[in-house]
């Protein structure tokens, strides 16, 4: 594999914007293309995708995509499409994504580019759940008009990002019960002082809560859920697709619901950009492709 001097950070949010300049504080030549907000004008542009997708490396966004088609990118001028993506970049690329479909992974394989995934670095999934969960948490601050300190709120799921909001929420005194389809991850929320209960029990158990978190990427918050809720419950929704809480319930009966997708990209996309370069400057590190 060639050493990359050169990269593009094509598509995805303000946290490429963090992304590219700390990149390019490590001596990298950068560019970005698919960010046309103005925090992105301090930065050279390439003028097209294939233009951009010259450089010997391109990082693309976390998540890569979430429709399966285009590219992560809300602040491009137009839709990328993955299959442009695909045509466009050169044999010999590296390719740095966060979440990519494996079909998209397979199609720039077939083409001799290698792809990294730096979403599978596990420092950078625990500490991106830290940040989604503080997110998470202004959310509810902002969205609600009870004090945490006595809430009562349902967590669904105990993986990482659930784990993040239950601790946040109880040290400022609220009152969580996690729902969790696993027992092994009941347990370890019961371990952890937290109330536990089969996520089956959630539509006649709704009723309890001011905030209904999800972080599972199942149908968990039905619409029985939903509908046996209090009117005034806020539901937060920070799972992938196929999501978790049933968002057309929610429309029908006017219950609040805050979408918090990409969480760390509105909240902390500093903190989330500058995550992301020092994962992919340690990966060319790691391949010895970067010589200082």
């Amino acid at each position: 594999m060639k050493t990359i001097r050169t990269v593009s950070v094509v598509g995805g949010d303000a946290r490429q914007i963090y992304t590219a300049q700390r990149l390019e504080e490590y001596g990298f030549d950068v560019c970005l293309f698919g960010l046309d907000g103005e925090r992105g004008r301090l930065l050279p542009r390439a003028e097209t995708l294939a233009q951009a997708l010259q450089s010997d490396a391109a990082v693309l966004p976390l998540p890569c995509t979430r429709d399966g088609r285009t590219l992560h990118a809300p602040d491009a001028a137009g839709a990328l499409s993955l299959r442009a993506i695909a045509e466009h970049i050169p044999p010999g690329t590296v390719c740095f994504a966060g979440m990519a479909p494996e079909r998209f992974t397979e199609a720039l394989s077939a083409k001799g580019v290698t792809m990294f995934d730096y979403y599978r670095d596990e420092a950078l999934t625990v500490k991106n759940a830290r940040l989604t969960a503080e997110g998470v948490l202004s959310e509810i601050i902002a969205r609600t008009p009870v004090t945490v300190w006595g809430m009562s709120a349902a967590v669904t799921g105990y993986g990482r990002v659930s784990r993040y909001v239950c601790r946040a929420l109880q040290a400022l005194g609220a009152s969580v019960t996690v729902y969790a389809r696993d027992p092994v991850q009941r347990a370890q929320a019961e371990t952890d002082g937290l109330r536990a209960s089969p996520v089956a029990y959630l539509p006649e158990q709704s009723h309890r809560f001011d905030v209904i978190v999800n972080t599972v990427p199942a149908p968990v918050v039905t619409a029985d859920a939903v509908a046996n809720a209090r009117r005034d419950c806020l539901f937060v929704e920070t799972a992938s697709a196929p999501y978790g809480v049933d968002f057309d319930a929610c429309e029908r009966s006017g219950r609040r619901l805050v979408k918090a997708f990409s969480q760390p990209g509105k909240t902390a996309p500093k903190t989330a950009g500058i995550l992301i370069a020092e994962t992919v400057f340690g990966m060319i590190k790691e391949a010895n492709q970067w010589n200082p």
